[in-house]
C-alpha cells in the first residue's frame, strides 16, 4: 500500500506494458515498462476492506492459492474497448444462461437482437470481457445465433467464479474487445475476391 496525501491506496495488480518500437534494419527492440494500478479512496481504508470488495464482485478466495491467476483476472479490468458506443454495455444476468459444452471451448452466442441492440454497424461476432458478481467473471467470444432469447454462456468462458454474497448484485458489466467483421478481415476478404478466378 502507499499513502498519498493521507489516502491509503492498495495494489491491484501490475503488467508489463510496450511502450514504442525502436527498429532497424536487422534487429527490433520493444521498449517495455511496468504499469501499477491501484485502489483507494473511502471504503477501502485497509487491504482487508480491498479483498472483501473484490470477494463481492466475485469469487477471489477461490483463486487464493493462484497468486498469478489472481493477476490476470484483475487485468481483464483494463482490456481495451472498442469505440463502439464506448465498448461498454449494462445488462442484467437475467440476460444470460450458462449452457453445456460442446466444442465451443472459449465461445459463447447471443441473439440477433443483441447485436443490433448494441451495435450500430453489422457485427457478426464480438471478443467480450463479463463482469458481475451474481454471474462470475467472463473472456471470450460470442457469436450470433437465431432462435435463442438469451446471451449463452460455456462453462469454458468463466475465469472467475460468482460471489458467494448472499446479497450479490444481479448488475452485469459487458466490454467488448473487438468485433467481428473487422478491418482486418475485411481487407483479407477483399484480398481473396481479388484472387478469385
Amino acid at each position: 500500500s502507499i499513502t498519498v496525501e493521507g489516502t491509503a491506496y492498495h495494489l491491484l495488480f501490475s503488467k508489463e506494458k510496450e511502450v514504442g518500437l525502436q527498429s532497424s534494419r536487422w534487429e527490433k527492440m520493444t521498449n517495455k515498462r511496468y504499469v501499477a494500478y491501484y485502489i483507494g479512496g473511502e471504503g477501502f481504508e485497509t487491504a482487508n476492506d480491498l479483498k472483501l470488495f473484490l470477494d463481492r464482485q466475485g469469487d477471489f478466495s477461490s483463486l487464493a492459492l493462484e497468486p498469478g491467476k489472481i493477476c490476470s483476472r484483475l487485468e481483464l479490468m483494463v482490456s481495451p474497448a472498442c469505440k463502439e458506443r464506448n465498448g461498454v454495455f449494462q445488462m442484467k444476468a437475467s440476460d444470460f444462461e450458462f449452457i453445456p459444452e460442446n466444442g465451443n471451448v472459449g465461445c459463447g452466442f447471443a441473439p440477433p437482437e443483441f447485436f443490433t441492440t448494441y451495435f450500430t454497424k453489422r457485427v457478426l461476432a464480438a471478443q467480450v470481457r463479463i463482469f458481475s458478481p451474481s454471474l462470475g467473471w467472463l473472456k471470450g467470444m460470442l457469436m450470433q445465433k437465431p432462435s435463442i432469447k438469451k446471451v449463452q454462456l460455456p462453462g469454458s468462458m468463466l475465469k472467475v467464479p460468482k460471489s458467494t454474497a448472499a446479497d450479490c448484485s444481479d448488475d452485469v458489466s459487458l466490454l467488448v474487445n473487438s468485433v467481428f467483421p473487422n478491418a482486418a478481415s475485411k481487407a483479407i476478404d477483399n484480398d481473396l475476391k481479388g484472387k478469385r478466378v
